[in-house]
């Protein structure tokens, strides 16, 4: 069998690869945050030949020593949207952030693609959750298989003077892939009532998309929300709206 060596490459690190390994060292292990300087001067210098999408760094031109050992800075478990378990990490040799790694838990194909942030996050929660034997998390069985229900049960006494009062929040996640679909909240936030709801009424996966596919033409009364989007869109979703309301209550 041939020796199978890094393919060379000489690149900046794509949008996706520097959220994602920034997402993994604020989430990693005690000292990966230290790593968090080093992620501006990273850069791609070489790719795995199997096909996968691992990828080695220099930083600020500097590799290190071919007898360096690999320390994980951060380990994460996740399924594909096929069901395929997987994991990624990203680790360091020699003191310097060397490179992002995914493997197949599975071992049958290559893993093509990087995991999104959102499913990473999503499945470390219920994993704790679980681990920690909350009530709040229940398996339920869903039309096109089993879901993951997490519920903040009703709280009928609010914080008194709390910016931000949660009473009540569920949501439905689907344990193949960690995917939302549906989720509800509702409260008091600068001492108004306020809900969120969002329910997954269609999914497509697709090569590439303009952007005029998302836009959503408003109706009369509607508050048009605007802003730029993150890693996180659950996250987005729900503080935009909050700021919006913030915005109303100023303008009154």
């Amino acid at each position: 069998m041939a020796d199978l060596k890094p393919i060379p490459e000489d690149r900046p690190l794509t949008a996706h690869e520097e959220s994602l390994v920034r997402w993994l060292l604020e989430h990693g292990k005690p000292d990966a945050a230290g790593f968090l300087p080093q992620l501006a001067k990273a850069r791609v210098i070489s790719k795995c030949p199997c096909g996968c999408a691992s990828v080695d760094f220099a930083i600020g031109g500097a590799t290190p020593p071919p007898e360096a050992g690999m320390h994980i800075l951060a380990d994460f478990a996740y399924k594909t949207d096929d069901g395929a378990h997987c994991g990624v990490f990203v680790f360091a040799c020699g003191g310097l952030l060397a490179g992002l790694e995914v493997w197949s838990a599975d071992g049958m194909d290559a893993v093509s693609s990087l995991p999104e942030i959102e499913r990473l996050h999503m499945q470390a929660t219920v994993t704790m959750m679980q681990a920690s034997g909350q009530q709040v998390l229940q398996t339920v069985d869903g039309a096109d298989g089993p879901l993951y229900r997490i519920e903040v049960p009703e709280m009928s006494v609010a914080q008194t003077g709390a910016m931000w009062d949660l009473s009540r929040a569920e949501v439905l996640i689907d344990a193949r892939d960690f995917r939302v679909m549906e989720f509800s909240a509702r409260g008091r936030f600068l001492e108004r009532p306020y809900s969120v709801s969002y329910r997954l009424i269609s999914r497509s996966v697709v090569g590439t998309v303009k952007p005029d596919v998302f836009a959503v033409p408003s109706e009369p009364g509607d508050i048009v929300i605007t802003g730029d989007g993150t890693a996180s869109p659950a996250t987005d979703v729900v503080f935009a709206a909050l700021r919006e309301l913030a915005r109303a209550k100023g303008l009154r």
